[in-house]
């Protein structure tokens, strides 16, 4: 799949566990590719400010250990001007620098029982217009809510 001409990996998973005041637990459900994003299970967690970051209110976690808090948090999650959308990055270290290097777009059911993660390697926009046309035109699996 492809928006814009940037490839993309998609990943459905579905809420396995939302019985925690800060965190959601979701395991995937299917695509044809797996990657290292697409773990069999993710947590969305509330962001508790233990970091440098602005603007995200949520994490994304990858279950990469059998301890969750051994687990590789990989993106804060941004809301984007489309509800129940949110954008992130998988970030590389260059020069003692994180830099982003691939987006991550994460579409939210309405009643957040679903997540769709498209996860774009290797390619990021940088700014907030090109980001902004990527999501004018990316197929997203779930119709996006209309802001009111």
């Amino acid at each position: 799949m492809a928006t814009n001409g940037a490839k993309f990996i998609r990943g459905i998973y579905r809420i396995l566990d939302n019985s925690f005041k800060s965190y959601e637990i979701y395991q995937f459900i299917g695509t044809a590719n797996e990657t290292e994003i697409h773990t069999n299970l993710i947590r969305i967690e509330k962001n508790r400010q233990y970091n440098k970051g602005k603007g995200f209110f949520d994490w994304l976690v990858i279950q990469d250990n059998p301890k969750w808090s051994k687990c590789t948090r990989i993106t804060g999650l941004r809301p984007t001007r489309i509800p129940d959308v949110f954008e992130g990055n998988r970030a590389i270290l260059k020069n003692g620098n994180h830099k982003p290097e691939s987006l991550i777009i994460i579409q939210f059911s309405e009643d957040r029982t679903t997540a769709i993660v498209d996860y774009f390697p290797k390619y990021y926009p940088y700014g907030a217009q090109l980001l902004n046309v990527m999501l004018d035109k990316h197929p997203f699996h779930l119709p996006p809510q209309k802001k009111e």
